[in-house]
């Protein structure tokens, strides 16, 4: 479970933020909480189909939403500045995602910036794409590198 909802809340806090920049609308705004709030009903009824009980459902979703939230604060903070210096970006995405992303697991450093590029690069992706395109659901994802 933590694998897959590590990579949803990175993926998940990359299209919010695309949706909710200082110059997105009101219905990227409303299209953002709608996908947080999905995210998270899906969560919740993933542990309840692994049979977690209902009194301990609530209390691991509250546990995943502060836990999305760390990411995203983390995540945000390393994409800050990301134009104006991509190599400082890329080391501070290298540590939020060994802190975030990669926890527990020991990937090598060329692994972790590998994924640290690919972030980056659907940052700049996500940019590209219109409202209308998000409205329509047609979100295009970068490349994932492998090997």
């Amino acid at each position: 479970v933590d694998g897959r909802f590590d990579l949803i809340a990175l993926h998940t806090f990359l299209i919010i933020r695309r949706l909710s920049g200082s110059d997105a609308s009101e219905k990227e705004h409303e299209l953002a909480q709608v996908l947080f709030d999905l995210m998270f009903a899906d969560m919740d009824r993933n542990l309840r189909e692994m049979g977690v009980g209902d009194l301990g459902v609530g209390r691991k979703v509250r546990d995943m939403v502060s836990a999305f939230y760390g990411r995203a604060e983390a995540y945000e903070k390393a994409l800050q500045g990301m134009d104006k210096s991509p190599e400082n970006t890329t080391e501070a995405l290298v540590d939020a995602l060994r802190r975030n992303l990669y926890r527990d697991a020991s990937p090598d450093d060329q692994q972790v910036r590998k994924m640290a590029g690919y972030v980056q690069k659907l940052v700049r992706r996500l940019s590209e794409q219109t409202a209308e395109a998000f409205l329509r659901g047609d979100i295009r994802f970068a490349s994932i590198p492998f090997q």
